[in-house]
Protein backbone atom coordinates (compact mmCIF):
# COMPACT_ATOMS: atom_id res chain seq x y z
CA UNK A 1 0.00 0.00 0.00
CA UNK A 2 1.18 3.48 -0.64
CA UNK A 3 2.32 5.61 2.23
CA UNK A 4 -0.78 7.61 2.96
CA UNK A 5 -2.94 4.50 3.31
CA UNK A 6 -0.38 2.94 5.63
CA UNK A 7 -0.24 5.99 7.80
CA UNK A 8 -4.01 6.08 8.09
CA UNK A 9 -3.72 2.66 9.71
CA UNK A 10 -1.23 4.20 12.12
CA UNK A 11 -3.84 6.66 13.28
CA UNK A 12 -5.81 3.83 14.88
CA UNK A 13 -2.93 3.69 17.39
CA UNK A 14 -2.78 -0.08 17.06
CA UNK A 15 0.92 0.28 16.46
CA UNK A 16 3.01 -2.79 15.63
CA UNK A 17 5.59 -3.89 18.18
CA UNK A 18 8.47 -2.77 16.04
CA UNK A 19 8.78 0.85 16.95
CA UNK A 20 12.27 1.78 15.79
CA UNK A 21 15.94 1.62 15.26
CA UNK A 22 18.52 4.30 15.69
CA UNK A 23 18.13 6.93 12.98
CA UNK A 24 20.41 6.75 10.00
CA UNK A 25 21.42 9.51 7.68
CA UNK A 26 19.11 9.98 4.71
CA UNK A 27 20.44 8.76 1.45
CA UNK A 28 21.40 11.24 -1.23
CA UNK A 29 19.83 10.20 -4.48
CA UNK A 30 22.26 9.48 -7.30
CA UNK A 31 21.00 10.86 -10.57
CA UNK A 32 21.27 8.54 -13.58
CA UNK A 33 22.46 9.73 -17.01
CA UNK A 34 20.29 12.34 -18.64
CA UNK A 35 17.02 10.67 -19.71
CA UNK A 36 15.33 11.58 -23.01
CA UNK A 37 12.99 14.51 -22.65
CA UNK A 38 9.38 13.41 -22.45
CA UNK A 39 6.83 14.67 -24.89
CA UNK A 40 3.68 15.90 -23.22
CA UNK A 41 1.01 18.29 -24.45
CA UNK A 42 1.36 21.84 -23.24
CA UNK A 43 -1.24 23.76 -21.32
CA UNK A 44 -2.55 26.24 -23.87
CA UNK A 45 -3.43 29.03 -21.51
CA UNK A 46 -2.62 28.46 -17.88
CA UNK A 47 -4.30 31.61 -16.74
CA UNK A 48 -3.99 30.70 -13.10
CA UNK A 49 -0.27 30.77 -12.47
CA UNK A 50 -0.54 30.80 -8.68
CA UNK A 51 0.76 27.27 -8.26
CA UNK A 52 1.69 27.79 -4.63
CA UNK A 53 -1.23 29.60 -3.01
CA UNK A 54 -0.30 31.31 0.23
CA UNK A 55 -3.39 31.86 2.32
CA UNK A 56 -2.50 32.27 5.99
CA UNK A 57 -5.23 31.53 8.44
CA UNK A 58 -6.41 34.20 10.83
CA UNK A 59 -4.23 34.54 13.87
CA UNK A 60 -1.38 32.60 12.24
CA UNK A 61 1.97 34.18 11.52
CA UNK A 62 3.31 33.73 8.02
CA UNK A 63 6.76 33.37 6.61
CA UNK A 64 7.09 34.66 3.07
CA UNK A 65 10.02 33.83 0.79
CA UNK A 66 12.81 36.36 1.22
CA UNK A 67 12.53 39.08 -1.37
CA UNK A 68 16.29 39.11 -1.91
CA UNK A 69 16.35 35.45 -2.93
CA UNK A 70 17.24 35.30 -6.65
CA UNK A 71 14.25 34.23 -8.71
CA UNK A 72 14.30 33.07 -12.31
CA UNK A 73 11.44 32.50 -14.73
CA UNK A 74 11.26 28.91 -15.94
CA UNK A 75 8.87 29.32 -18.82
CA UNK A 76 11.17 27.70 -21.40
CA UNK A 77 13.39 25.43 -19.40
CA UNK A 78 16.16 23.80 -21.47
CA UNK A 79 17.29 21.49 -18.66
CA UNK A 80 17.78 18.00 -20.22
CA UNK A 81 17.14 16.44 -16.81
CA UNK A 82 13.73 18.05 -16.59
CA UNK A 83 11.14 15.29 -16.76
CA UNK A 84 8.19 17.61 -16.36
CA UNK A 85 8.48 19.76 -19.45
CA UNK A 86 5.38 21.85 -18.91
CA UNK A 87 5.75 25.45 -20.03
CA UNK A 88 4.09 26.97 -17.02
CA UNK A 89 5.40 30.23 -15.53
CA UNK A 90 7.31 29.57 -12.30
CA UNK A 91 9.52 31.58 -10.00
CA UNK A 92 11.59 28.84 -8.46
CA UNK A 93 14.56 30.18 -6.44
CA UNK A 94 17.85 30.30 -8.32
CA UNK A 95 19.71 29.03 -5.25
CA UNK A 96 18.67 25.98 -3.17
CA UNK A 97 16.79 26.89 0.01
CA UNK A 98 15.57 23.52 1.36
CA UNK A 99 16.92 20.25 2.73
CA UNK A 100 20.21 21.57 4.10
CA UNK A 101 19.40 20.52 7.70
CA UNK A 102 18.11 16.98 7.12
CA UNK A 103 21.10 15.48 8.94
CA UNK A 104 20.14 17.15 12.21
CA UNK A 105 18.45 14.78 14.66
CA UNK A 106 15.99 16.26 17.12
CA UNK A 107 16.12 14.55 20.55
CA UNK A 108 12.95 13.20 22.15
CA UNK A 109 12.80 16.17 24.54
CA UNK A 110 13.67 18.65 21.80
CA UNK A 111 11.65 21.31 20.00
CA UNK A 112 10.22 21.20 16.50
CA UNK A 113 9.39 24.08 14.18
CA UNK A 114 7.55 24.12 10.86
CA UNK A 115 7.13 26.58 8.02
CA UNK A 116 4.61 24.91 5.71
CA UNK A 117 1.05 23.76 6.26
CA UNK A 118 -0.28 21.27 3.73
CA UNK A 119 -4.01 20.63 3.46
CA UNK A 120 -5.13 17.52 1.62
CA UNK A 121 -8.18 15.42 0.84
CA UNK A 122 -8.01 11.66 1.25
CA UNK A 123 -10.54 9.35 -0.37
CA UNK A 124 -10.42 5.74 0.70
CA UNK A 125 -13.05 2.95 0.51
CA UNK A 126 -12.59 2.10 4.20
CA UNK A 127 -12.65 5.55 5.81
CA UNK A 128 -14.49 7.57 3.17
CA UNK A 129 -13.48 11.14 2.31
CA UNK A 130 -11.48 13.14 4.85
CA UNK A 131 -9.86 16.56 4.67
CA UNK A 132 -6.94 17.13 7.03
CA UNK A 133 -3.63 18.98 7.34
CA UNK A 134 0.00 18.17 8.00
CA UNK A 135 3.00 20.35 8.85
CA UNK A 136 6.39 20.36 7.15
CA UNK A 137 9.79 21.95 7.75
CA UNK A 138 11.41 22.34 4.34
CA UNK A 139 14.93 22.66 5.79
CA UNK A 140 15.01 19.85 8.38
CA UNK A 141 12.64 17.56 6.48
CA UNK A 142 10.59 16.83 9.61
CA UNK A 143 6.82 16.40 9.21
CA UNK A 144 4.10 16.61 11.86
CA UNK A 145 0.61 15.15 12.04
CA UNK A 146 -0.98 16.79 15.08
CA UNK A 147 -3.58 15.29 17.37
CA UNK A 148 -6.57 17.05 15.79
CA UNK A 149 -5.74 15.81 12.29
CA UNK A 150 -4.76 12.38 13.57
CA UNK A 151 -8.25 12.02 15.02
CA UNK A 152 -9.83 13.18 11.78
CA UNK A 153 -8.13 10.30 10.01
CA UNK A 154 -8.75 7.64 12.66
CA UNK A 155 -11.42 5.06 11.90
CA UNK A 156 -12.19 4.57 15.58
CA UNK A 157 -12.46 7.10 18.46
CA UNK A 158 -9.13 7.76 20.15
CA UNK A 159 -8.61 8.27 23.85
CA UNK A 160 -6.13 10.86 25.05
CA UNK A 161 -4.04 12.68 22.49
CA UNK A 162 -1.13 11.86 20.22
CA UNK A 163 1.18 13.82 17.96
CA UNK A 164 3.18 11.93 15.33
CA UNK A 165 6.39 13.22 13.75
CA UNK A 166 8.21 11.73 10.77
CA UNK A 167 11.93 12.40 10.49
CA UNK A 168 13.76 12.54 7.14
CA UNK A 169 15.38 9.23 8.11
CA UNK A 170 11.94 7.60 8.16
CA UNK A 171 11.79 7.42 11.96
CA UNK A 172 8.43 7.94 13.63
CA UNK A 173 8.31 9.83 16.93
CA UNK A 174 5.08 9.72 18.89
CA UNK A 175 4.12 11.95 21.82
CA UNK A 176 1.14 10.69 23.82
CA UNK A 177 -0.99 12.20 26.58
CA UNK A 178 -3.21 10.01 28.71
CA UNK A 179 -4.67 9.78 32.18
CA UNK A 180 -1.52 7.87 33.17
CA UNK A 181 0.84 10.63 32.05
CA UNK A 182 2.69 12.02 29.05
CA UNK A 183 4.95 9.62 27.19
CA UNK A 184 7.13 9.54 24.08
CA UNK A 185 8.53 6.71 21.96
CA UNK A 186 9.95 6.36 18.50
CA UNK A 187 10.00 3.82 15.74
CA UNK A 188 11.87 3.29 12.53
CA UNK A 189 9.42 4.26 9.79
CA UNK A 190 11.19 2.26 7.12
CA UNK A 191 11.15 -0.89 9.23
CA UNK A 192 9.05 -3.73 7.85
CA UNK A 193 6.83 -3.94 10.94
CA UNK A 194 5.74 -0.33 10.74
CA UNK A 195 4.94 -0.41 7.06
CA UNK A 196 6.82 -0.29 3.83
CA UNK A 197 7.29 3.42 3.30
CA UNK A 198 6.06 4.53 -0.10
CA UNK A 199 8.78 7.15 -0.30
CA UNK A 200 11.53 4.52 0.01
CA UNK A 201 10.38 3.36 -3.43
CA UNK A 202 10.33 6.95 -4.56
CA UNK A 203 14.07 7.28 -4.99
CA UNK A 204 14.88 9.50 -7.91
CA UNK A 205 16.42 6.87 -10.14
CA UNK A 206 13.54 4.50 -9.45
CA UNK A 207 11.03 7.20 -10.24
CA UNK A 208 12.71 7.94 -13.55
CA UNK A 209 12.89 4.25 -14.34
CA UNK A 210 9.38 3.20 -13.32
CA UNK A 211 7.21 6.29 -13.78
CA UNK A 212 6.41 7.60 -17.24
CA UNK A 213 4.84 10.87 -18.29
CA UNK A 214 1.26 10.72 -19.55
CA UNK A 215 -0.75 13.10 -21.70
CA UNK A 216 -2.84 14.04 -18.70
CA UNK A 217 -2.05 17.67 -17.92
CA UNK A 218 -4.61 19.60 -15.92
CA UNK A 219 -4.49 23.38 -15.72
CA UNK A 220 -5.21 24.99 -12.37
CA UNK A 221 -8.93 25.50 -11.91
CA UNK A 222 -9.99 26.20 -8.35
CA UNK A 223 -13.66 26.06 -9.25
CA UNK A 224 -13.09 22.47 -10.41
CA UNK A 225 -11.07 21.62 -7.33
CA UNK A 226 -7.68 21.73 -9.06
CA UNK A 227 -5.57 24.35 -7.26
CA UNK A 228 -2.31 23.45 -9.04
CA UNK A 229 -1.46 22.92 -12.68
CA UNK A 230 -0.32 19.31 -12.63
CA UNK A 231 0.84 16.46 -14.83
CA UNK A 232 0.22 12.77 -14.22
CA UNK A 233 2.99 10.20 -14.12
CA UNK A 234 2.06 6.53 -14.00
CA UNK A 235 4.01 3.58 -12.65
CA UNK A 236 3.75 0.50 -10.46
CA UNK A 237 4.23 0.41 -6.67
CA UNK A 238 3.89 -2.87 -4.77
CA UNK A 239 2.54 -4.46 -7.92
CA UNK A 240 -0.28 -1.93 -8.21
CA UNK A 241 -0.83 0.74 -10.85
CA UNK A 242 -0.06 4.11 -9.27
CA UNK A 243 -0.43 7.67 -10.50
CA UNK A 244 1.65 10.52 -9.09
CA UNK A 245 0.77 14.13 -9.92
CA UNK A 246 3.58 16.68 -10.11
CA UNK A 247 3.32 20.46 -10.19
CA UNK A 248 5.78 23.36 -10.30
CA UNK A 249 7.47 24.45 -7.07
CA UNK A 250 7.50 28.23 -6.94
CA UNK A 251 9.33 29.00 -3.70
CA UNK A 252 11.16 25.81 -2.69
CA UNK A 253 14.28 24.36 -4.30
CA UNK A 254 15.90 21.33 -2.65
CA UNK A 255 19.65 21.23 -2.15
CA UNK A 256 20.39 17.82 -3.66
CA UNK A 257 23.76 17.66 -1.88
CA UNK A 258 21.75 16.61 1.18
CA UNK A 259 18.54 14.98 -0.03
CA UNK A 260 16.17 14.83 -2.99
CA UNK A 261 12.84 14.38 -1.20
CA UNK A 262 11.11 16.46 1.47
CA UNK A 263 7.57 15.33 2.12
CA UNK A 264 4.84 15.62 4.70
CA UNK A 265 3.61 12.71 6.79
CA UNK A 266 1.55 11.51 3.85
CA UNK A 267 4.01 11.69 0.98
CA UNK A 268 2.90 15.06 -0.37
CA UNK A 269 5.64 17.64 -0.63
CA UNK A 270 8.75 18.26 -2.71
CA UNK A 271 10.91 16.12 -4.98
CA UNK A 272 14.01 17.14 -6.93
CA UNK A 273 14.18 15.26 -10.20
CA UNK A 274 17.38 17.09 -11.08
CA UNK A 275 19.76 19.34 -9.11
CA UNK A 276 18.29 22.39 -10.81
CA UNK A 277 14.60 21.61 -10.60
CA UNK A 278 12.28 20.80 -7.70
CA UNK A 279 8.66 19.78 -8.12
CA UNK A 280 5.67 19.69 -5.83
CA UNK A 281 4.00 16.30 -5.33
CA UNK A 282 0.33 17.28 -5.41
CA UNK A 283 -1.46 13.97 -5.73
CA UNK A 284 -1.29 10.18 -5.59
CA UNK A 285 -3.79 7.56 -6.74
CA UNK A 286 -3.76 3.82 -6.31
CA UNK A 287 -6.65 1.40 -6.62
CA UNK A 288 -9.74 2.99 -5.15
CA UNK A 289 -7.78 5.42 -2.99
CA UNK A 290 -6.56 8.91 -3.77
CA UNK A 291 -4.79 11.75 -2.01
CA UNK A 292 -4.65 15.29 -3.36
CA UNK A 293 -3.06 18.45 -2.04
CA UNK A 294 -5.69 21.18 -1.86
CA UNK A 295 -3.59 23.99 -0.41
CA UNK A 296 -0.11 24.77 0.85
CA UNK A 297 0.59 27.90 2.86
CA UNK A 298 3.53 29.56 4.54
CA UNK A 299 2.64 29.26 8.23
CA UNK A 300 4.73 28.69 11.31
CA UNK A 301 4.04 26.29 14.15
CA UNK A 302 6.04 24.76 16.99
CA UNK A 303 5.96 21.74 19.28
CA UNK A 304 8.04 20.94 22.35
CA UNK A 305 8.90 17.47 23.62
CA UNK A 306 9.65 18.71 27.12
CA UNK A 307 7.57 17.11 29.85
CA UNK A 308 7.11 13.78 28.03
CA UNK A 309 8.58 10.73 29.74
CA UNK A 310 10.39 8.23 27.49
CA UNK A 311 8.61 4.87 27.51
CA UNK A 312 11.92 3.12 28.10
CA UNK A 313 12.17 4.70 31.53
CA UNK A 314 8.67 3.45 32.32
CA UNK A 315 9.53 -0.09 31.24
CA UNK A 316 12.91 -0.29 33.01
CA UNK A 317 11.58 -1.47 36.43
CA UNK A 318 9.47 -4.20 34.79
CA UNK A 319 12.46 -5.44 32.79
CA UNK A 320 14.57 -5.66 35.96
CA UNK A 321 11.80 -7.52 37.80
CA UNK A 322 11.57 -10.03 34.94
CA UNK A 323 15.30 -10.65 35.19
CA UNK A 324 14.98 -11.27 38.92
CA UNK A 325 12.13 -13.73 38.32
CA UNK A 326 14.23 -15.55 35.74
CA UNK A 327 17.10 -15.96 38.19
CA UNK A 328 14.75 -17.33 40.87
CA UNK A 329 13.24 -19.84 38.42
CA UNK A 330 16.71 -21.00 37.38
CA UNK A 331 17.69 -21.65 41.01
CA UNK A 332 14.50 -23.62 41.65
CA UNK A 333 15.08 -25.71 38.54
CA UNK A 334 18.64 -26.57 39.56
CA UNK A 335 17.37 -27.77 42.92
CA UNK A 336 14.72 -29.98 41.30
CA UNK A 337 17.20 -31.30 38.74
CA UNK A 338 19.43 -32.74 41.46
CA UNK A 339 16.61 -35.09 42.40
CA UNK A 340 16.43 -36.67 38.92
CA UNK A 341 18.18 -40.05 39.13
CA UNK A 342 18.53 -41.00 35.44
CA UNK A 343 21.71 -39.36 34.02
CA UNK A 344 20.39 -39.19 30.43
CA UNK A 345 17.10 -37.61 31.47
CA UNK A 346 18.94 -35.17 33.72
CA UNK A 347 21.17 -34.11 30.81
CA UNK A 348 18.21 -33.67 28.45
CA UNK A 349 16.39 -31.56 31.02
CA UNK A 350 19.49 -29.42 31.59
CA UNK A 351 19.80 -28.80 27.84
CA UNK A 352 16.12 -27.88 27.75
CA UNK A 353 16.58 -25.40 30.58
CA UNK A 354 19.59 -23.86 28.85
CA UNK A 355 17.51 -23.37 25.71
CA UNK A 356 14.77 -21.66 27.68
CA UNK A 357 17.25 -19.41 29.47
CA UNK A 358 18.80 -18.35 26.16
CA UNK A 359 15.37 -17.50 24.76
CA UNK A 360 14.39 -15.57 27.89
CA UNK A 361 17.70 -13.75 27.97
CA UNK A 362 17.12 -12.59 24.43
CA UNK A 363 13.84 -11.02 25.50
CA UNK A 364 15.45 -9.22 28.44
CA UNK A 365 18.74 -8.06 26.93
CA UNK A 366 17.25 -4.93 25.42
CA UNK A 367 18.41 -1.34 25.00
CA UNK A 368 14.82 -0.15 25.10
CA UNK A 369 15.14 1.10 28.68
CA UNK A 370 17.71 3.66 27.57
CA UNK A 371 16.57 4.38 23.99
CA UNK A 372 12.74 4.22 24.20
CA UNK A 373 13.11 2.83 20.70
CA UNK A 374 10.50 0.17 20.03
CA UNK A 375 12.78 -1.58 17.58
CA UNK A 376 15.04 -2.36 20.55
CA UNK A 377 12.29 -4.51 22.06
CA UNK A 378 12.62 -8.30 21.59
CA UNK A 379 10.90 -9.56 18.46
CA UNK A 380 10.52 -6.00 17.25
CA UNK A 381 11.81 -6.59 13.73
CA UNK A 382 11.42 -9.36 11.22
CA UNK A 383 14.88 -10.87 11.70
CA UNK A 384 14.32 -11.23 15.44
CA UNK A 385 10.87 -12.68 14.89
CA UNK A 386 12.17 -15.25 12.41
CA UNK A 387 14.94 -16.30 14.80
CA UNK A 388 12.45 -16.55 17.67
CA UNK A 389 10.18 -18.86 15.64
CA UNK A 390 13.16 -21.02 14.64
CA UNK A 391 14.16 -21.36 18.29
CA UNK A 392 10.62 -22.50 19.09
CA UNK A 393 11.19 -25.51 16.81
CA UNK A 394 14.26 -26.43 18.87
CA UNK A 395 12.29 -26.05 22.10
CA UNK A 396 9.52 -28.36 20.87
CA UNK A 397 12.04 -30.94 19.70
CA UNK A 398 13.87 -30.89 23.02
CA UNK A 399 10.61 -31.27 24.94
CA UNK A 400 9.76 -34.35 22.87
CA UNK A 401 13.20 -35.83 23.60
CA UNK A 402 12.61 -35.36 27.31
CA UNK A 403 9.22 -37.06 27.02
CA UNK A 404 10.72 -39.93 25.04
CA UNK A 405 13.28 -40.58 27.75
CA UNK A 406 10.61 -40.43 30.45
CA UNK A 407 8.53 -43.01 28.54
CA UNK A 408 11.57 -45.23 28.05
CA UNK A 409 12.16 -45.20 31.82
CA UNK A 410 8.48 -45.86 32.47
CA UNK A 411 8.40 -48.76 29.98
CA UNK A 412 11.47 -50.33 31.62
CA UNK A 413 9.93 -50.02 35.08
CA UNK A 414 6.71 -51.64 33.87
CA UNK A 415 8.66 -54.54 32.38
CA UNK A 416 10.66 -55.06 35.53
CA UNK A 417 7.62 -54.70 37.73
CA UNK A 418 5.46 -57.21 35.88
CA UNK A 419 3.31 -54.72 34.06
CA UNK A 420 1.06 -55.66 31.16
CA UNK A 421 2.24 -56.02 27.57
CA UNK A 422 -0.48 -53.59 26.47
CA UNK A 423 1.04 -50.84 28.62
CA UNK A 424 4.49 -51.49 27.22
CA UNK A 425 3.15 -51.51 23.64
CA UNK A 426 1.34 -48.23 24.19
CA UNK A 427 4.51 -46.57 25.43
CA UNK A 428 6.50 -48.00 22.51
CA UNK A 429 3.90 -46.60 20.11
CA UNK A 430 4.04 -43.17 21.76
CA UNK A 431 7.84 -43.15 21.59
CA UNK A 432 7.63 -43.95 17.89
CA UNK A 433 5.11 -41.14 17.35
CA UNK A 434 7.34 -38.65 19.14
CA UNK A 435 10.30 -39.65 16.95
CA UNK A 436 8.16 -39.12 13.85
CA UNK A 437 7.17 -35.70 15.13
CA UNK A 438 10.83 -34.81 15.77
CA UNK A 439 11.73 -35.76 12.19
CA UNK A 440 8.79 -33.68 10.92
CA UNK A 441 9.78 -30.62 12.98
CA UNK A 442 13.43 -30.88 11.95
CA UNK A 443 12.47 -30.86 8.27
CA UNK A 444 9.92 -28.11 8.83
CA UNK A 445 12.58 -25.96 10.52
CA UNK A 446 14.92 -26.43 7.55
CA UNK A 447 12.16 -25.60 5.08
CA UNK A 448 11.14 -22.59 7.16
CA UNK A 449 14.67 -21.18 7.25
CA UNK A 450 15.03 -21.68 3.50
CA UNK A 451 11.71 -19.97 2.88
CA UNK A 452 12.75 -17.08 5.12
CA UNK A 453 15.89 -16.61 3.01
CA UNK A 454 13.86 -16.64 -0.21
CA UNK A 455 11.53 -13.97 1.20
CA UNK A 456 14.34 -11.87 2.70
CA UNK A 457 13.44 -8.78 0.64
CA UNK A 458 9.69 -9.25 0.68
CA UNK A 459 7.96 -6.60 2.85
CA UNK A 460 5.19 -9.13 3.65
CA UNK A 461 7.53 -11.98 4.55
CA UNK A 462 6.25 -12.42 8.12
CA UNK A 463 2.69 -12.82 6.86
CA UNK A 464 3.80 -15.17 4.10
CA UNK A 465 5.93 -17.21 6.50
CA UNK A 466 2.91 -17.53 8.79
CA UNK A 467 0.85 -18.82 5.89
CA UNK A 468 3.67 -21.20 4.97
CA UNK A 469 3.76 -22.66 8.48
CA UNK A 470 -0.01 -22.95 8.62
CA UNK A 471 -0.06 -25.00 5.43
CA UNK A 472 2.73 -27.29 6.65
CA UNK A 473 1.56 -27.80 10.23
CA UNK A 474 -1.67 -29.48 9.10
CA UNK A 475 0.54 -32.26 7.73
CA UNK A 476 2.04 -33.02 11.14
CA UNK A 477 1.75 -36.78 11.88
CA UNK A 478 -0.79 -37.72 14.54
CA UNK A 479 -0.48 -40.51 17.07
CA UNK A 480 -3.07 -43.23 17.00
CA UNK A 481 -1.75 -45.16 19.92
CA UNK A 482 -4.26 -47.05 22.08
Amino acid sequence: MIRFILLVALTQLQLPPAWAQQPTKPRVATLPPDPPKTKVPLVDDPSDTDLLPVKPSKGKSTTKPKTNTPQVPLVDDPDPNDLLDIKVPSTQPLAPNAGDLVYQEIPLNGSYSFNKKLTFTLKDPEIGTVTASSWLNTRTGYAWLDDANLKRLAKEPMEGSADVFVAPTGDFIMYMKSSEGNFVSKSRGQGEWVAQDFMTKFEIDEFKKNFKATNRVQAANRAAGIPFTRQAYTGVVDGKATTVWLSASDDVRINTKFTSIITSAFGLGYIALSPSRTYLITGMEQGGSSLFLTNISNQSSQFSGKGYKPLGQVAAPYIEQSKANQRAEAEAFEKALREVEDPKLRQLMREQQQQMQAMQQGTLDTKFATTSDMRDLPGANNDQTIMLIASQFDAQIQELRVQIREKEIQRKEIGEGGGTTEEQNRLTCEIGCHNQTISFLQKLKTDYNNQAKRLAKDPDRITKLGEFLGQRMVKQPSCGCP
